[in-house]
């Protein structure tokens, strides 16, 4: 019985272990884009998969990014907006 119990233990942690996904990194950058105002970026935390999700037009992204629950996504701009004193922004992470 410790023989069965042993090999559905191994069965389940590499069956487990294929089904993970591969964590991301998000991120917001100050400068850069074709705007030159900041860009939010993704990365995998293998190092693969650098991607470019977002390129702000107006006001930098000024703070790290917050998850919210879910896949939302909540940050700040440090100019633009309404009053061109700064906006809240969210962006859903599984688009």
């Amino acid at each position: 019985m410790k023989k069965y119990s042993l090999l559905l233990f191994i069965f389940s942690t590499i069956f487990i272990s294929l089904k993970a996904q591969t964590p991301q990194l998000w991120g917001t950058t100050q400068v850069g884009g074709p705007f030159g105002v900041g860009t939010m970026i993704r990365i995998n935390g293998d190092g693969s998969g650098f991607e470019r999700i977002y390129s702000f037009s107006e006001g930098s992204p000024w703070c790290t990014l917050v998850p919210a629950g879910g896949s939302l996504l909540y940050g700040m701009t440090v100019s633009g907006g309404t009053h061109s004193v700064g906006s809240i922004f969210s962006y859903n992470s599984s688009n």
